[in-house]
């Protein structure tokens, strides 16, 4: 059981090794985007914020008891380090990274073209395949607004980096690291 500051309340099915993240997603299927976010959701349990890295298993939550939703400001970054994490989180799903990837590689073979031909439609294409390709994948598959609007700048730097760690194979690595866990698509009821 879900409740809110509004005194309403709803029902979500997870399951008790779901990360907050992915609780936080199913609020916001459930109730909408524009009404609970799950980038300003802050599910509190017995007094306590919980991290969206952290499972409902490793906060105690239990069936007969209830997490508390509310939401925060629009989330502001201190340092790249911060917004990284935040960004891989947006791409919690292996199929969100490969069209990620793909959209790097499309765009950096087009810049190449462009820069060995001096040809401006390869240029124009770049990021246009780039882009294109990322956001495909936050609306059809991580269901999530893009990075890029808010911090164009870091959102480049970390998906640079991202694809770097992918092309080297350490991405899996760098999840664990960060405690980023895919989210689950099997449901239990809790109460």
């Amino acid at each position: 059981m879900v409740k809110t500051l509004k005194g309403t309340h709803f029902e979500i099915r997870v399951q008790h090794h779901d990360t907050i993240m992915a609780v936080k997603k199913k609020i916001e299927e459930i109730q909408g985007k524009d009404s609970y976010p799950r980038g300003q959701q802050m599910l509190i349990y017995k007094d306590k914020v919980l991290k969206d890295e952290s499972t409902l298993d490793e906060n105690q939550v239990t069936d007969d008891e209830f997490l508390v939703v509310m939401l925060s400001k629009p989330r502001e970054f201190r340092s790249m380090e911060d917004f990284w994490v935040f960004y891989l989180g947006q791409h919690s799903k292996p199929a969100t990274r490969r069209w990620h990837f793909a959209g790097t590689v499309a765009s950096l073979v087009c810049a190449l073209l462009a820069a060995a031909a001096t040809g401006r439609a390869s240029l124009l294409a770049s990021p246009v395949l780039g882009y294109g390709m990322a956001w495909y994948s936050h609306i059809f598959v991580e269901s999530n607004r893009p990075a890029t609007f808010g911090h164009p700048v870091w959102f480049l730097l970390c998906e640079y980096r991202m694809f770097v760690l992918i092309l080297t194979g350490r991405i899996d690595a760098e999840l664990a690291r960060l405690l980023i866990r895919l989210p689950s698509d099997a449901t239990v009821h809790h109460e």
